[in-house]
């Protein structure tokens, strides 16, 4: 028996291991993808946006909310697929910084790196 590796096995260990959150707007779905599949720059930024809301989260006595929500919502905008996808997400959302918050979550979790299931040999 051989151990064949494929380009299509590659790409399905990938998809499994980096697949993006899909958000369901009044029936439309918007994509949120991984951080590893967005453009180098958009990525910096994000990360620079979320290392910001980390520190912000240890100093809870510190919090600006106004700042919180704007670096959410540029998070949530950078990642979402598509023209227009964005700024049709926060529309949805709205200000309010716990729906903003918790799609922030869901998105870190969805999208965090596990372990892919591998090819049968």
């Amino acid at each position: 028996m051989s151990n064949v590796f494929t380009l299509e096995s590659l790409d399905e260990e990938i998809e499994q291991q980096y697949a993006p959150l899909r958000f369901q707007i009044d029936g439309a779905e918007i994509v949120l993808r991984s951080l590893l599949r967005i453009p180098r720059t958009d990525r910096d930024a994000v990360l620079e946006r979320l290392r910001t809301l980390e520190q912000d989260e240890e100093a809870a006595d510190s919090l600006d909310e106004d700042e919180t929500l704007a670096a959410v919502q540029f998070v949530l905008s950078t990642v979402a697929e598509g023209k227009g996808q964005g700024d049709k997400l926060i529309k949805a959302l709205g200000n309010d910084l716990l729906r903003n918050m918790k799609v922030l979550e869901h998105w870190t979790e969805a999208t965090k790196p596990g372990e892919a299931t591998h090819s049968p040999s």
